[in-house]
């Protein structure tokens, strides 16, 4: 994968934690750089994917000040694309 598609999804990730963009923007942008990316693993296919999807559901619904589980999502998809610079 690419690191700059990787820093336009982190660029996506700051403006939803921002309320610049809603989770539904957020699943768009992820959507998008993920058909972009090229030789990625079964696992990094999946993670794509489950976040895809997870941003999707929430669409508008997301309150990031006061659910804890939505700001674990969170930490843990930078991680992920952290993960990807370092590589």
């Amino acid at each position: 994968m690419k690191i700059d598609l990787t820093a336009e999804i982190a660029l996506s990730l700051k403006d939803y934690i921002n309320r610049e963009i809603d989770g539904a923007k957020l699943s768009k942008s992820i959507r998008q750089n993920f058909e972009s990316a090229d030789q990625l693993n079964k696992h990094q296919e999946i993670t794509f994917k489950y976040y895809i999807d997870f941003f999707k559901k929430e669409g508008k619904e997301l309150y990031l000040d006061s659910n804890r589980y939505l700001k674990d999502e969170v930490n843990e998809l930078s991680e992920f694309l952290a993960g990807f610079a370092a590589l």
